[in-house]
């Protein structure tokens, strides 16, 4: 049973892969560099909310679904996610402009109130509503998409943030009355327990400061592009990072299937012999992308995105070293964090932001797009060596544990087809 749901998440993540691909060509085409520049900074900018709101209602609420009644967890979530959405958009606001706060208040609460209840289908083990509404949340967007601008004829990029309301709104109400019928109990209760309070904050500040901090090393070019070179510019490179980051999305389903299969394994060497051959196919598969993408002529991302994303093969290229990196050092992410060394995380995650600020502030004013390409890869590259070094602190090196095998895609050929 836990295989099967291991590919269901696969064909979950692959769904969502095409359905983020045929939105990000659709806007792109639609509204251009100007409005993909503007629709990325707000998306950046909800991506800073959500990672406050994860404080209580990501991974912390899965992990105390099984321990508390949801009575006294649903409602501290909805009233985390309100204060949180509402508040933490007037500071961002207050520090770069933000000409959509309230499209972004409003988003923040709908979309934060939809990870509530599907991180709660997580705690209760049902993966299979949590694949489908986040497939959802892509396909709908999409529907709202289609029906606002060609049968409502709206001309506007700012009707995408209105079809995120429309689509995060209506999981919401769908995933609350499955939720109430999957529950089996209440889900509400007047008490506020400030015991399960401080217990979800202690756990969710300490899981989400990594991502934290690696979110803003992986976003901190686009504050700094839109301030410097323009919204457009921030169009441009965002399909490019987008396009990049679609590479990892292939290798990191894959190699999470093998890895997951060693998260219970008190065997460290069991452990290390599937970290390591998680990496090999990781790195195999990136490479793989890599060198089609390199192939594709580049009259073809014009086609897809439009003529204002001429430099997008240009842009994935420069970014392709750290991606290449970091398709093999998330594994050895996912090795720290199910042995639970989140601070090895954390200063990673700390040196890459270091590296990532110093770089923008010397390439980007001169260099532009392309300035911020080698920012990111280079941050990646380093914090990667990071992981890598305290990997192998206590594990012997081999140049053969980066080398695919022909033994792995045998014998994950063979788990496949047992599916």
């Amino acid at each position: 049973m836990e295989s099967k749901a291991v590919f269901h998440t696969f064909l979950s993540r692959f769904g969502i892969l095409v359905l983020g691909f045929a939105v990000l060509a659709y806007t792109t085409q639609v509204w251009g560099s100007q409005g993909r520049g503007a629709i990325s900074l707000l998306i950046a900018d909800l991506a800073i909310v959500s990672f406050f709101s994860n404080i209580i209602v990501g991974s912390s609420i899965s992990y105390y679904t099984p321990r508390v009644a949801l009575f006294k967890l649903v409602p501290l979530a909805y009233f985390w996610c309100l204060f949180i959405g509402i508040s933490v958009p007037f500071v961002i606001t207050s520090i770069h402009e933000q000409e959509h706060r309230v499209f972004l208040i409003i988003i923040s609460c709908v979309f934060s109130l939809c990870t509530v209840h599907t991180n709660i289908f997580v705690g209760l083990q049902h993966m299979k509503a949590y694949n489908i509404y986040t497939f959802l949340q892509y396909a709908v967007l999409m529907l709202f998409l289609i029906l606002f601008v060609f049968v409502k004829d709206t001309a506007d990029y700012t009707v995408y943030f209105v079809a995120q309301i429309f689509t995060f709104s209506s999981i919401f109400l769908v995933s609350l009355l499955h939720l109430y019928k999957q529950a089996h109990s209440p889900l509400f209760s007047w008490n506020f327990d400030k015991r399960v309070f401080f217990q979800l904050f202690s756990f969710g500040i300490k899981t989400e400061l990594s991502g934290f901090m690696q979110f803003i090393n992986n976003r901190l070019s686009y504050y700094a592009l839109a301030s410097l070179w323009g919204i457009p510019e921030v169009g441009k490179f965002a399909v490019g990072v987008a396009c990049a980051e679609a590479i990892l999305v292939l290798s990191k389903s894959f190699s999470i299937h093998i890895f997951s299969q060693t998260i219970g394994n008190s065997n460290e060497k069991i452990k290390l012999m599937q970290t390591q051959k998680a990496v090999r196919i990781s790195l195999f598969l990136t490479l793989c992308c890599v060198c089609v993408i390199s192939v594709v002529p580049n009259q073809t991302y014009t086609w897809v995105f439009g003529n204002d994303f001429f430099e997008t093969k240009y842009i994935i290229l420069l970014l392709s070293p750290g991606i290449i990196a970091l398709s093999a050092s998330g594994i050895i992410g996912h090795y720290f964090s199910g042995s639970n060394q989140l601070n090895i995380l954390n200063v990673k995650s700390a040196i890459g932001l270091c590296i990532t600020i110093l770089l923008c502030f010397f390439l980007i004013p001169k260099y532009g797009v392309y300035g911020a390409c080698i920012a990111v890869s280079l941050s990646y590259i380093v914090s990667s060596i990071v992981l890598f070094y305290w990997f192998y602190k206590h594990n012997s090196f081999s140049w053969r544990d980066f080398m695919f095998r022909k033994s792995d895609m045998i014998e994950n050929l063979q788990i496949w087809k047992k599916k």
